[in-house]
């Protein structure tokens, strides 16, 4: 995508995608639910000798994406969108120096997300790609190592039985928020 922004400044881009069903073979599910960090629904699925069967699953995302113009910021970062599942950041990413953390709050439904596994993921190169992951505390919080500049995107996951079983099995929240650090001060 290419975007012509009418000043410098700092943007928030952001994407709300409606739900969206998949079903996937027990081994396929369990993977993916160890990937990212679930689990208490793996001990769920295990403790109702599900942990064997298919599942279905219907899915939501909320996306966002801190842009900087000419490399100017501002304070945009805080605004929080109101997303279902939604990652505050706590300080303002793109001014993370290399090797140092960015705190963010996890939200569901407005409210603090706690155990939730969050991941900071960041591009070194074309190729390299560092992880860091970590849980959220009782208040939702979890700080996350920026260990470079360039392009970092932080996500998270989060699964319940649904709501309305008709539907499918599960549902699940995937938030997600990039930006670039240039580590300025």
């Amino acid at each position: 995508v290419q975007l012509k922004l009418p000043q410098p400044g700092a943007y928030l881009l952001t994407l709300q995608r409606d739900w969206a069903r998949i079903e996937m073979e027990a081994e396929k599910f369990h993977k993916y639910l160890e990937h990212e960090g679930l689990t208490g629904v793996i001990q769920l699925r295990k403790d109702s000798g599900e942990a064997d069967k298919p599942a279905s699953e219907r899915y939501r995302r909320y996306l966002k994406s801190l842009l900087l113009a000419d490399g100017v910021g501002g304070d945009t970062w805080k605004h929080q969108l109101g997303h279902r599942l939604e990652i505050v950041p706590l300080a303002d990413p793109s001014a993370v120096k290399p090797g140092g953390i960015l705190p963010v709050q996890v939200l569901f439904e407005s409210k603090p997300l706690a155990d939730v596994q969050v991941a900071a993921m960041g591009r070194r190169g074309r190729k390299k790609v560092t992880i860091h992951r970590a849980r959220t505390d009782a208040s939702g919080r979890v700080e996350l190592n920026i260990d470079h500049a360039g392009e970092w995107i932080v996500r998270l996951v989060y699964l319940r039985r649904c709501v309305e079983p008709e539907e499918a099995d599960w549902e699940s929240f995937w938030a997600a928020m990039t930006f670039q650090s240039s580590g300025r001060r």
